[in-house]
């Protein structure tokens, strides 16, 4: 559970390409991972994986969300060409919980390995429609263009 807020919040969001395809237990270690740390700064947010591409909300105090991007995220050999695309202030967290999953090939089905609450599934639909479904889909679709080029 997230402490309780005093510095201004911070949203950072990025996208990434795999190094190679992960399985379900390689997944689950990066989540683990990532979980301890998370709780340790206070940083909450969500990470989708699918098949080559990571895509990363971050949320938490600035300082610490830009840290994390700066010396943790963006130097994992696990992924290449990392780039942020948005972040800005926020007023409240959208992803409460450190959360994972990965979606499926079948419709874009989210594939729940981490027993998602309804509440948390429907927090990252709504934050999918809401901000940036045009916009990611387009960056998804630039980022694969100029990844083969």
């Amino acid at each position: 559970m997230i402490k309780n807020e005093i510095l201004p919040l911070y949203q950072l969001v990025c996208i990434s390409k795999a190094v190679k395809v992960f399985s379900v237990r390689e997944l689950k270690i990066i989540f683990e991972t990532a979980d301890i740390f998370n709780q340790t700064w206070n940083v909450s947010g969500t990470l989708f994986y699918n098949q080559d591409l990571f895509f990363q909300v971050l949320e938490g105090e600035k300082n610490t969300i830009k840290a994390l991007f700066k010396d943790h995220i963006s130097k994992d050999k696990r992924h290449t060409h990392v780039h942020c695309f948005f972040e800005s202030p926020i007023e409240k967290r959208t992803f409460p919980n450190w959360n994972m999953a990965f979606y499926g090939n079948n419709n874009n089905e989210i594939i729940n390995l981490y027993q998602l609450n309804d509440d948390e599934i429907k927090s990252i639909e709504n934050f999918f429609q809401d901000k940036i479904t045009l916009c990611f889909k387009e960056l998804v679709a630039y980022y694969k263009l100029t990844l083969t080029n």
